[in-house]
Order: C-alpha cells, then structure tokens, then sequence
C-alpha cells in the first residue's frame, strides 16, 4: 500500500537579512608615532621660526630714594604711617602685642628699633 503524499506550496519566502559588517581597521603602532614625530618636528620649526624673528627689549628702573622718614614727631604725637599716637610709649604699647603680619612696614621697623 502506497501512501498518498501532499505537498504543500507556500507562497512565503526567506527574507534576507543584509548585515553590514563593520570594518576593524587597525592601526599601526609606528604610524601613530609617526604622525606624533611629524607634530613635534613642526610644533620645533615654527618655535624656531617665531622665536628668532622677535626682539625683547627689558627697560628696568630701580628707584633708590626709598622714603624712611614715615615717622614723624611733633609735640609729642607721634605719627606712624598714618595712624598718630600721643607718645612713643603709647604707640610701642599698642603695637608690640599686635601680630607681625598685621603691622606694615614702617610700624614693624619702629618697634624693632624702639630702646627700652
């Protein structure tokens, strides 16, 4: 006995799916080494060309009449870089327990050169 076979015909087709391989390229070691060389050869020949086309001149003045006559005596007031004092007493009084950092510079020389 002969078995009877169907075949069934479908109208679907296998679609095909394109896919897009990415290309891999490897770059070679000596080819980034390369172009780093290349750079710092040109970044030197323009620091070359740029350095010896320009001139510095340096004007320098040095003042050298440095005023040291701040303190200043009259009647018995004292005046130290702005601020006054009634005496000599008074103004070594409140500046000898002030910090260094505070004191300016003629207010520092004054206590320091002060002679009990």
């Amino acid at each position: 006995m002969v078995k009877k076979t169907t075949k069934k015909t479908t109208s679907k087709s296998k679609k095909q799916v394109a896919k897009s391989k990415k290309q891999v390229t490897k770059s070679n070691p000596e080819s980034n080494s390369f172009g780093i060389m290349a750079l710092a050869v040109f970044g030197l020949i323009l620091l070359l060309y740029f350095g010896s086309k320009s001139e510095v001149t340096i004007e320098l003045e040095v003042d050298n009449n440095k005023k040291t006559e701040e303190v200043q005596t009259t009647q018995k007031n004292i005046i130290i870089s702005g601020k006054s004092y009634t005496s000599k007493e008074e103004a070594i009084n409140k500046l000898k327990f002030t910090p260094q950092t505070v004191l300016t510079d003629d207010e520092r020389e004054f206590v320091e050169s002060y002679t009990y």
